[in-house]
């Protein structure tokens, strides 16, 4: 899970700035290197799992270059709540809150 998780939280950690958006529009901005991590670190990870639904928080260090921010790359804390569905023996993400921490 830890693998799933990594690549889940690349995809839906792609847009911090206030807007929602969906899951495919977040990877795809990753796909396309429109936002490029240099360096993506979690800590303060938690995990609960009630029945069928697993609830994922925690802490991470961004540096991201992120589109309308040039090429420079820029550090950003956030915190995170992945929620999780057990569809069909799979872990699928159904919803996600990415709120940065002020500085």
């Amino acid at each position: 899970m830890k693998s799933m998780l990594l690549a889940l939280t690349l995809c839906a950690a792609s847009q911090t700035l206030a807007q929602t958006s969906s899951y495919a529009q977040n990877c795809q901005l990753s796909r396309s290197g429109s936002i490029r991590f240099d360096s993506l670190s979690t800590s303060e990870l938690t995990v609960r799992i009630y029945q069928s639904i697993g609830v994922i928080t925690g802490r991470q260090h961004q540096i991201a270059r992120e589109p309308g921010a040039g090429e420079q790359a820029h550090p950003k804390d956030v915190r995170f709540t992945h929620i999780y569905a057990l569809v069909d023996s799979r872990w699928v993400l159904v919803a996600s809150q990415i709120t940065p921490i002020a500085p």
